[in-house]
């Protein structure tokens, strides 16, 4: 193995381990003020919320916050979910991967026919040939 390689690979494990073992290693047996405690409670809430934030408001690098949002409209009920069932991560997956895929089912465009025949279930009309096809009304 390149020795370059593993030195690389070595740094990049010290630089993640030290972070996650200086607080353990530091803090251990002390207690914190309870002001820090609770300031640090709140810090896997915002880091989630700065995580979520963008993909939910912003659209193509610009704030939607209108009606065609689709993730900001699975948002509610997904929200409504985890408020009446406190602790259920499968079910806020649940219904929100479901609020859009119901959502996406109901806004898909239909396919509609571009000229003014509809084509038989043989597969279309061919070119010159109108055996297969029923010319629509009006």
């Amino acid at each position: 193995m390149n020795i370059d390689l593993l030195l690389c690979i070595l740094g990049m494990a010290l630089v993640t381990l030290i972070p996650r073992v200086m607080p353990v290693t530091l803090l251990a047996g002390r207690e914190l003020p309870p002001l820090l405690t609770r300031w640090l409670s709140f810090v896997p809430v915002s880091v989630l919320a700065a995580l979520v934030a963008p993909d939910l408001l912003l659209a193509d690098g610009k704030l939607n916050i209108s009606g065609d949002n689709l993730f900001l409209i699975a948002t509610f009920p997904t929200l409504l979910i985890c408020w009446y069932k406190k602790g259920s991560l499968f079910g806020a997956l649940a219904v929100g991967m479901g609020t859009v895929a119901l959502i996406r089912y109901w806004m898909a465009e239909k396919p509609r026919p571009s000229s003014s025949k509809i084509f038989d279930w043989w597969g279309g009309c061919a070119a010159g040939e109108p055996a297969g096809c029923v010319e629509l009304a009006g």
